[in-house]
């Protein structure tokens, strides 16, 4: 299950024993979401720059909302498709293929999943400790040269 998104298709319920939960785990251990996740990126492939949304996953492979867009998160945060950052299609997020990203400018698209609430807020206190912290260098110097006068 190494690589997989929350350890596998993209489950997030957080109930401790759940049909989605043992489904997820099933299929993480008995090949189908790497099956699944290969038959996505080919779809991808095969698109070319037209890309594909989690309607058109569920077009081809016959599933539905939450498995394709746990299968596109998946494959997205594995760095193995690009999320268009500029273009949406049918109010869904297009996903390329990465040898499809050179027919893009860099701002186009995105290698890296969006970040989770939790780790944007993460990022942002890490940000605001080494404020902090060069805040309280800055004071301690300016306490000792006030203490040098």
């Amino acid at each position: 299950m190494t690589g997989y998104y929350w350890g596998t298709a993209g489950w997030q319920d957080a109930a401790a024993q759940s049909p989605s939960r043992e489904t997820a785990i099933r299929e993480a251990s008995n090949g189908t979401l790497k099956t699944r996740l290969h038959a996505v990126l080919m779809l991808a492939l095969s698109a070319g720059t037209v890309g594909i949304t989690f309607k058109d996953v569920d077009a081809d492979l016959g599933t539905h909302h939450g498995k394709s867009s746990g299968a596109l998160s998946n494959l997205h945060k594995q760095g193995k498709l690009f999320r268009l950052t500029e273009y949406r299609r049918d109010r869904c997020s297009v996903y390329i293929h990465p040898d499809y990203a050179s027919r893009f400018q860099s701002s186009e698209y995105s290698r890296l999943p969006a970040q989770t609430a939790m780790e944007r807020l993460k990022r942002e206190a890490k940000a605001q400790e080494i404020t902090i912290k060069q805040l309280m260098d800055e004071i301690a110097h300016l306490q000792r040269r006030l203490g040098e006068s």
